[in-house]
């Protein structure tokens, strides 16, 4: 015989005998459905499956779907693997409960396990793995627990909850899934919480449709195509404490209304950070909203009545905060820097409070373009290259406000808006006004400092601001409120223990400055009126006291060292009940009532 053939021959055997050993190692047992029968026998009963009670234990693996029909079991795969081919389900439970599933490697199948009608049953430490289609498939089940589980590399989801209620998805780690990490259809009142959800390529790591009053808390969500989607009306949802990072879209609300909270998350370094579309009533409140490469927090298409309070926000590689087409926003105490287009823009938008932000280093603090009758109050605008610009935008209110080292304080074009909210309450701080502040009194006709400038600061030959503030208006809000009315201090000295005595009539509080100081202090007449006394360390002090239709101003010096100031007057007795909307009584429906109705949303009355 040929040499070279008996050489080539050899080389085969060989070959064949590796893989025949290789083979050899691991063997599939079982060829047909098996069942763990409601009687807790296992058909066939020549499946490596050994029982001991009511648990199950793997002695080898397996090559076939598990139907289990007893409840009050544990299946433990003891390490082994339940492999399909690419068919059927790996363990399927029906109206049935207590059920464990832990230890198993379940791949290649259809559905990697599927619960119908199940209560109380849990999988834990279990690879679920190559699905055809859903990894964990639970329908119409409820108090279920999924924990500390690794789901991946599923062809569509790789857990699926449908018309489900109160189950928990935990402590799993789910990766690779072709559409979505997490997805619940129409389900309620599910807590999915500590996961880590990566690479969702075509939808959402965590993914709610028509689903309401769930619980989506502290999760590392990252390369997805959405971290957190809402969609479908879903409502009541809450969402904290999840760190959300480098995907398309941080978290996005898409016709989702309702009383959805987002609060708490870490979102940083995704295409766009939050996005709200179509949607109404929802809460973003004290998230981290860092270094995203568009917008921070977008609002679109008739995304209403939505509240962004006490986020911190940085390096938007677009705006801050946009809101286009939408109006009855709320925009307060944010604190936004390095934008590198606007802080907050407005585009096509109204009736949006815009209250107590800091809005530094970013191209433009505040920019209203087509946007009228919103109210701009009580913002830090500094160190951007323009302070506010008004484009096409009239009928707004902007007071209260601090402008200071813009390159550019503000701009118009083609707009008409308040600048100021009349004498005493007063305008803005401008840190180029140069004006001087020698007189007092009603439209400025006395002599003597009331921190107002004298002359109107010039925005545009449409737009004054007619009362200029000396000093910047304090930060956060000053606004303290008695009976439902504000005082409001103005001073660069530090305020501290304010409080309201009704029966005296009586406003105290401490005042401590290093330097020699003075202090304007604004009282609503709705609350004190008649005769003041006033006094600096129980002593009567000279003061210059101004009036407007609805307020006393009272404004002094002192010198350095800490102060006891008293403003004693006459307290106004009123009615226990007040016509809504005005709800502090003094016969101006304004920013000041919306400030009461937000300060006591919730409250039981």
């Amino acid at each position: 015989m040929n040499k070279q053939i008996v050489t080539g021959l050899a080389l085969t055997m060989f070959l064949v005998g590796i893989l025949a050993s290789a083979f050899s190692i691991r063997q599939i047992k079982a060829s047909e459905t098996i069942y763990i029968r409601a009687d807790g026998s296992v058909d066939p009963s020549a499946t490596p499956i050994m029982r001991s009670g009511d648990v199950y234990t793997f002695n080898d693996s397996i090559e076939d779907s598990i139907v289990v029909q007893r409840s009050n079991i544990v299946i433990d795969g003891a390490g082994h693997d339940l492999e399909g081919m690419l068919g059927g389900t790996g363990i399927s439970l029906s109206d049935i409960q207590n059920v464990t599933i832990k230890n198993v490697t379940i791949k290649t199948f259809d559905k990697g396990i599927h619960l119908e009608r199940c209560s109380i049953c849990n999988i834990t430490l279990t690879n679920v793995t190559m699905s055809y289609s859903y990894g964990v498939y639970v329908v119409r089940s409820s108090n279920n627990n999924i924990a500390k589980n690794n789901i991946s590399s599923n062809n569509v989801i790789g857990i699926l909850l449908d018309t489900s209620t109160s189950n928990r998805i935990s402590g799993n780690n789910i990766t690779r899934s072709t559409y979505e990490g997490i997805s619940l259809y129409s389900s309620s009142d599910n807590n999915m919480s500590e996961n880590s959800v990566t690479n969702s390529i075509n939808s959402g790591a965590l993914s709610l449709y028509t689903s309401s009053n769930n619980i989506i808390s502290a999760n590392d969500i990252s390369n997805n195509r959405y971290g957190i989607l809402l969609s479908l009306s879903s409502k009541n949802n809450s969402m904290s404490g999840n760190k959300i990072t480098d995907n398309s879209y941080g978290v996005r609300l898409q016709s989702s209304s309702n009383n959805n909270d987002l609060r708490g998350n870490d979102i940083r370094e995704n295409d766009e950070g939050i996005v709200v579309d179509d949607s109404y009533s929802n809460s973003i409140t004290e998230n981290s909203v860092l270094s995203n490469r568009g917008w921070s927090i977008g609002l679109f298409h008739s995304s209403n009545y939505c509240s962004m309070v006490n986020n911190s926000i940085a390096n938007s590689g677009l705006d801050g905060i946009f809101v286009n087409s939408s109006s009855h926003n709320t925009i307060s105490g944010n604190k936004i820097t390095n934008s590198t287009m606007a802080g907050i823009f407005l585009d096509y938008s109204s009736n949006t409070n815009i209250v107590g932000n800091n809005i530094t280093h970013s191209h433009e603090g505040i920019n209203l373009t087509t946007s009228s009758s919103n109210y701009i109050i009580a913002n830090n605008i500094g160190n951007n290259s323009i302070g506010m610009g008004c484009k096409e935008s009239s009928n707004s209110a902007v007071y209260h406000n601090n402008f200071e080292n813009n390159t550019d304080q503000a701009y118009v074009e083609n707009s008409v808006n308040v600048w100021d909210n009349g004498y005493v309450s007063g305008g803005n701080h401008w840190d180029d006004y140069d004006g001087t502040d020698k007189n007092c009194s009603e439209e400025q006709c006395f002599d003597g400092s009331d921190m107002i400038g004298d002359t109107p600061y010039v925005i545009g030959a449409e737009n004054k601001d007619k009362y200029p503030l000396m000093k910047p208006w304090p930060s956060p809000l000053p606004s303290l409120w008695f009976e439902n009315y504000s005082v409001q201090v103005i001073s660069n000295s530090s305020i501290a223990e304010f409080n309201f005595d009704r029966n005296l009539g009586q406003i105290r509080f401490n005042a401590t400055t290093d330097a020699p100081d003075s202090c304007r202090v604004i009282v609503s007449k709705s609350l004190l009126d008649g005769a003041f006394n006033f006094l600096v360390d129980n002593v009567s002090a000279a003061c210059c006291i101004s009036w407007s239709p609805k307020c006393h101003m009272i404004n002094f010096n002192y010198s350095e060292g800490s102060h006891i100031v008293r403003v004693a007057g006459e307290f106004v007795e009123r009615p226990p009940l007040r016509e809504f909307p005005d709800l502090n009584g003094d016969r101006i429906v304004d920013i000041y009532d919306a400030i009461i109705l937000a300060s006591n949303w919730g409250k039981q009355l």
